[in-house]
């Protein structure tokens, strides 16, 4: 069955290029001009990736998509300047229509594996096992979590650790239909949505797509302070060439964020990259957010994640940046409010009865 289909297809497609060869010639406009334009683009590319303003991925990504379309315009070039003379394109038709299925099934025959039985479509876009014994223990766990949620698709946390589980594999497709799956269960959990909106961006090669886009506005309406939301939406603006909707959305991200936070000086650099290339004064743009006294939602999703000594640190930290905080506004009553609490849990006694009295002198004005 499979050698009668492709005979027919090969016939088929042999069929259209004696037609196209047999064709009287039309001449067509030169591409000369796309392929100039295509080329330009390629450069501003490169000018971008060296700013700062496209990550590597995200310049590969643009990169292959001009040059498909080069190759498109080649190909259109090519076919528009072959030999036009009547006795020449019967004899090319001829040869075409008798040379094509006849390689084809030759060197098929030769080098490839006709008996062998056909890979399911589903498996095609899975990337190949790895020998790495790691991988071969998470790719077992994720067809055990598939199964078990086949059981019991209502499963949250199951779809949340599944996600991760692929992203782990880096099987990021897989991975954003798993998070789909959760979001829809839980549609006003935002670190979920957030989830799915940066897996979605990685599976399309850093490139911040419309729906991607859609996913992080509203992960923001779920949670304002949400850093990573605001971040991928000023690259979304960058990569559509809006610099200053990028810088306004990297400034949100700056001050949102704790200022020894790893990421914040690659935010400043695309944020300087991208004032630069829109001849836009940073002076003039200020942060529409302010990063607020206590844990963000995002605060709370990180914590839930880390071993009990890292959460217990990552809470002091929290703890003495209030308290720091406190010392340049020490008029914040519910801010001394929550440091007395935060000191009584921790069992700093002395330092929470200090906060409690500083509670009572605001009290009492």
């Amino acid at each position: 069955m499979i050698w009668l289909l492709s005979a027919l297809i090969t016939a088929a497609a042999a069929a259209s290029l004696v037609v196209i060869i047999l064709r009287r010639h039309q001449p067509v406009p030169p591409a000369e001009f796309d392929r100039a334009v295509y080329e330009d683009q390629l450069a501003e590319t490169d000018r971008d990736e060296e700013r700062g303003l496209l990550g590597p991925e995200e310049a590969a990504a643009a990169r292959q998509e001009i040059r498909r379309r080069m190759a498109q315009i080649d190909g259109t070039a090519s076919a528009n300047t072959a030999p036009g003379g009547s006795g020449f394109r019967t004899a090319t038709a001829i040869g075409v229509g008798l040379l094509v299925p006849i390689a084809g099934f030759g060197i098929y025959g030769s080098l490839g594996t006709p008996d062998f039985p056909d890979q399911p479509f589903a498996e095609r876009a899975k990337p190949p096992p790895s020998d790495d014994p790691k991988v071969a223990e998470m790719t077992e766990i994720v067809a055990e979590l598939e199964r078990r949620l086949e059981a019991a698709p209502a499963r949250v946390d199951g779809w949340l650790l599944l996600g991760r589980s692929l992203v782990t594999l880096q099987r990021h497709l897989e991975a954003a239909r798993a998070y789909a799956r959760a979001r829809a269960l839980a549609p006003d959990r935002a670190e979920i949505a957030i989830a799915l909106g940066e897996t979605t961006v990685i599976a399309q090669g850093g490139v911040v797509s419309d729906d991607a886009m859609k996913i992080f506005a509203d992960a923001m309406d779920l949670d304002p302070n949400a850093v990573r939301p605001h971040y991928f939406l000023g690259l979304a603006a960058a990569q559509r060439r809006d610099f200053e909707s990028a810088v306004r959305r990297w400034t949100d991200v700056v001050a949102l964020s704790p200022p020894d936070a790893p990421w914040v000086d690659e935010v400043r650099k695309r944020m300087n990259a991208a004032a630069e290339a829109g001849n836009i004064d940073l002076a003039s743009i200020s942060p529409s957010r302010t990063r607020p006294a206590g844990p963000t939602a995002e605060d709370v999703r990180a914590a839930s994640e880390l071993s009990v000594e890292e959460r217990a640190e990552m809470i002091i930290g929290m703890v003495e940046r209030l308290a720091s905080r406190l010392e340049d506004d020490p008029d914040d009553l519910e801010g001394w409010k929550r440091l007395a609490r935060a000191y009584r849990v921790l069992g700093e006694e002395e330092k929470a009865a200090a906060a409690e009295e500083r509670i009572r002198q605001l009290e009492t004005r």
